[in-house]
């Protein structure tokens, strides 16, 4: 009986982490495997970047990136810093779907099991009109 009302609390505990995580509208909450492919990607992931979930789900967590942090080896050196350091924090301009480019503040988070790396978690919010307002005042 005690091991039935256990399992229970566990999913409904697992239940309320993917209600978190999906209704985090606003924020792109998305993690990749070790190797950077998607594994989830939130609603707030499909507002702020435009792709659908079913888009990307196994792809390469590059696409979001500009060519120019592509070309310097962005996406790997914040992989290797969230492994190393727990955590890699990035503002900096990313991609959509449309082509057009967003700025955020993300978060990159190894996640660990049992002490070993087991993948990434990425949360980002898009600060785009803010970007462009101090832009226009330098100006």
């Amino acid at each position: 009986m005690r091991e039935t009302s256990q399992k229970s609390r566990q999913i409904a505990r697992d239940e309320w982490y993917r209600w978190m995580v999906q209704s985090a509208s606003g924020f792109a909450i998305f993690s990749m495997d070790l190797h950077n492919r998607i594994v989830t990607w939130n609603c707030g992931a499909e507002e702020v970047f435009g792709y659908r979930r079913d888009d990307v789900m196994g792809e390469n967590a590059r696409f979001i990136f500009t060519p120019t942090d592509i070309a310097h080896h962005v996406p790997e050196k914040e992989l290797s810093t969230a492994a190393e350091d727990r955590c890699a924090f990035d503002e900096r301009w990313h991609l959509r779907k449309d082509g057009s480019r967003l700025w955020v503040s993300g978060l990159m988070i190894g996640l660990r099991e049992r002490g070993g790396l087991v993948g990434y978690v990425k949360v980002v919010r898009d600060f785009t009109e803010g970007r462009h307002l101090e832009e226009a005042v330098r100006q």
